[in-house]
């Protein structure tokens, strides 16, 4: 089936939406506190709006400047509405695959 230029992007936001923090390059630090926040995925992080990660995080400038240069760099922001690219865009088996093993990593560390 052939996807149109506008579902081939939708399935790249979703993907990285999908992407584990861990299989992320980023600082133990900042790794331990995503999990402490109940952040497991890209898209548990930009769904938060960054006033409210800000507060709830007693986060210092550095950290958030780590973070926002995560974000930005995979081309994503703040406030996300995550469930319109993943929901909408999860129809191919590649990704319904790539889905089931972040779920089931998650579930597994969790436990």
């Amino acid at each position: 089936m052939n996807m149109t230029p506008l579902e081939q992007a939708n399935k790249a936001i979703a993907r990285k939406l999908l992407t584990s923090i861990d299989d992320l390059e980023i600082s133990v630090r900042i790794h331990s506190i995503l999990r402490m926040r109940g952040i497991f995925t890209i898209a548990d992080l930009v769904r938060k709006e960054e006033s409210d990660f800000k507060r709830h995080c007693s986060s210092t400038p550095k950290f958030m400047a780590d973070i926002n240069e995560l974000i930005y760099s995979m081309d994503l922001h703040w406030g996300m509405d995550v469930d319109a690219y993943i929901s909408a865009k999860v129809k191919d088996e590649d990704l319904w695959n790539y889905l089931w093993k972040v779920a089931t990593k998650k579930a597994a560390k969790i436990t």
